[in-house]
Parts: structure tokens; C-alpha cells; sequence
């Protein structure tokens, strides 16, 4: 039992922000609620917490809206939606280049018609990437969730 008051401060509007974002509504705000909660509470934990609700959440949403989809456009977002989650993150260097973060499959450069392929066997901590960020210096920085920070020129 968390008896923290300052943990109960935090966590009610980090999961109204969870829901205000999960409805559609707030865009990227619900990228606040972990950290929001983290200030009084170990990271891990505060992710403990919310998973749950997030999962309570979504089985909340699939039994408001059974029986009520339209399998044309089912058809189209199913298949982008498991492209989305395999491929991760995207990302434009300023050279134009095209960074693609991948679930399992490393770190792809595309610039022209080359492709270089960076995963954990040439020096990349860990085969998924979940973020991307390039620096002023034009460094791109993937995070992998492994071991930190790779970067990569």
C-alpha cells in the first residue's frame, strides 16, 4: 500500500491524462503520466501502476464499442496498425536520411538507395529500438530499453 500523499497528488491527474489521451483527445499528453508519477515513485513502479489501468481501460473501450465495427475499415487499419507497432519509430535526420526503429529487427539508415542495417551484432545495445533523437551535432540517438543510449552517425 502506497501511504505516500504526494504519490495520490501526482497519480489522479496522470491517469486522467491517460484517459484523456486514450480518448482521442490531448495528442501526445498521455506521455506525461509515467513521469508525472515517477517524481514519487521508483519508474518501474509507476509503470506497474499504470499498466493495469491502461488494460482496464482498452477491455472498457472493446465492450462499449462490440458488434459496432465496419469490417471495410477494419480491413485497412488492422494491417497499418501491425506495421505500425513492428516498425516502432521513424525518424528524418537533417541529411534527409530515414531512420526506421524496428520490434526486434535493429536500426535501419536509408539515404539514397543504400540501406545500412545496425543491430546487436555491430554494436547496438538491443534489437528494438523505441525512440529516436538527433542532437545539434547531427548525431542520431536510438534508445533501445537494453542498456541506454546507442548513437549512431
Amino acid at each position: 500500500m502506497i501511504t505516500e500523499p504526494y504519490f495520490y497528488v501526482a497519480a489522479v491527474p496522470a491517469v486522467i491524462l491517460f484517459g484523456i489521451a486514450k480518448g482521442g483527445f490531448g495528442a501526445g499528453l498521455g506521455v506525461l503520466a509515467v513521469p508525472l508519477i515517477a517524481m514519487v515513485v521508483p519508474p518501474v513502479q509507476a509503470a506497474a501502476i499504470l499498466l493495469p489501468i491502461l488494460c482496464v481501460m482498452d477491455l472498457i473501450g472493446l465492450w462499449a464499442y462490440r458488434g459496432k465495427w465496419i469490417l471495410p475499415e477494419l480491413r485497412i487499419l488492422l494491417p497499418a496498425s501491425l506495421a505500425g507497432i513492428a516498425i516502432g519509430t521513424l525518424m528524418f535526420d537533417h541529411d534527409g536520411n530515414l531512420w526506421v526503429g524496428t520490434v526486434g529487427k535493429g536500426l535501419f539508415r536509408i539515404h539514397g538507395n543504400a540501406v545500412e542495417h545496425y543491430d546487436h551484432l555491430n554494436g547496438l545495445s538491443g534489437d528494438s529500438v523505441w525512440t529516436l533523437f538527433e542532437d545539434r551535432e547531427g548525431i542520431v540517438w536510438a534508445g533501445t530499453g537494453r542498456m541506454g543510449e546507442d548513437s549512431c552517425r
